[in-house]
């Protein structure tokens, strides 16, 4: 009876410190980083970056996520920053598939493309997308 004790006591401890180990697991951080570049891959800056999830809902063609709906300006490397770290929650596994609206003004035109984007949690997720000009 008293090994049947310690063995009890000894597979509670165990599973105890599993319980602590993997409750600790802290998520990492979920990126997404569109950067714009030109056909002979120069950087561009101050474009508009529109990245959003449309709804999967049957029938509804207009709706987006709200929380998934994100917009940016390109910076002086040609990249704009989302992050997603929020749209995951703990033990939750999956992958966003967002659609991504990029413009970009020029003096007499305006270039506008669209792309997606595949968001995987607790990475760091990366588009380039080449605009169809040299400058």
């Amino acid at each position: 009876m008293r090994r049947f004790n310690h063995i009890n006591k000894s597979i509670f401890y165990f599973l105890l410190v599993l319980l602590v180990i993997v409750s600790c697991n802290k998520l990492e951080n979920t990126t997404a980083t569109i950067k714009v570049v030109d056909l002979e891959s120069k950087i561009i800056s101050g474009a508009d970056v529109h990245l959003f999830a449309q709804s999967s809902l049957p029938g509804d063609t207009t709706s987006t996520i709200e929380e998934l709906d994100k917009s940016g300006v390109t910076n002086e490397k040609g990249e704009a920053e989302f992050d997603y770290s929020d749209a995951f929650k703990s033990g939750q596994s999956g992958l966003f598939v967002l659609d991504v609206n990029l413009i970009y003004d020029l003096p007499d035109t305006t270039i506008i493309m669209m792309s997606v984007i595949n968001v995987e949690e607790e990475k760091d997720n990366n588009k380039t997308i080449a605009l169809p000009i040299v400058l």
